[in-house]
């Protein structure tokens, strides 16, 4: 079959199907590594950049409980630990805002639906007992902060949604991490897979193109070999309809025209010398 197509066709054709290995080595390596870039930037943008937030969050929770305490010990202060509490309020509200604007997972929607209604009632309870502390109430003050409290109550509340929000994200990250580790992974298995691949698919390509085109000519050139030599019976069987094959004929068409010149030139030596040679062409 590869006896009928043209030799610059087969060196193409063979160039071609090497080429287009290299090309679906290179998109399918392209591919994975987009997949690899995207978990990391998702992992930056929508994981870490979430967990230092919350856990801004989570500072300033802690903070204004330690103002909270301030209130009572040091009642000079109070005015300014007020600030501190209200300041940290805000704080945590911006980081939430901030939060709700990156691409939350449904677990996130679900844990934000816990979180903003404990963070309301917190809030509620701060404004109570900043009032507590300004009307010198210190025995429900100091009731509501203990351990079984309103206030306690829902700062405990606040804390475990909020740190549910953490674990979310770092599992979320972690998971990338695996899938973009996975994604690079693959990416180097098929850029070796495919190109050794190349490599056997290009040289049995070579190989057999070789064969093609190689073997007839030899063939060719052992018939011309001998008919330098004066042995013009050797038959050349090539049927391939490339340039070899056309080369292969033109060289059996020459052989039949020598052995017909050289029967006609033993007629002639025999003594018959009627012996009609017909011309190939105006120049024989």
């Amino acid at each position: 079959m590869l006896g009928n197509v043209k030799i610059g066709t087969k060196l193409i054709g063979g160039f071609l199907i090497v080429l287009l290995l290299l090309v679906v080595s290179a998109v399918m390596s392209y591919t994975s590594m987009q997949t690899a870039k995207t978990n990391a930037a998702s992992m930056y943008t929508d994981r870490l950049v979430p967990v230092n937030q919350l856990k801004d969050v989570q500072q300033e929770i802690f903070n204004i409980r330690g103002d909270l305490f301030k209130l009572e010990v040091v009642p000079a202060e109070m005015a300014g630990t007020k600030t501190n509490v209200q300041a940290s309020i805000v704080i945590v509200n911006d980081n939430l805002k901030d939060y709700k604007a990156t691409t939350l997972l449904a677990s996130e929607t679900a844990g934000l639906a816990i979180f903003e209604p404990a963070w309301a009632a917190y809030q509620a309870e701060i404004v109570k007992a900043t009032a507590l502390a300004d009307a010198g109430k210190w025995d429900t003050f100091t009731a509501d902060m203990q351990t079984g409290g309103s206030t306690s109550n829902a700062r405990k509340a606040v804390d475990a949604a909020v740190q549910s929000l953490v674990d979310i994200n770092v599992t979320e990250a972690a998971r990338l991490q695996t899938a973009t580790a996975a994604a690079a992974s693959q990416s180097n298995m098929i850029t070796i897979v495919l190109a050794v691949l190349s490599v056997i698919f290009g040289v049995a390509i070579a190989l057999v193109l070789s064969k093609s085109i190689t073997g007839p000519i030899n063939k060719v050139k052992n018939a011309l070999s001998k008919m330098a030599m004066g042995d013009i019976s050797e038959k050349v069987n090539i049927t391939s309809k490339d340039e070899v094959g056309m080369m292969a004929q033109a060289s059996g068409a020459m052989q039949l025209y020598m052995q017909e010149t050289a029967g006609a030139a033993q007629q002639i030596a025999a003594g018959e010398l009627h012996v009609t040679i017909k011309p190939k062409s105006e120049q024989d």
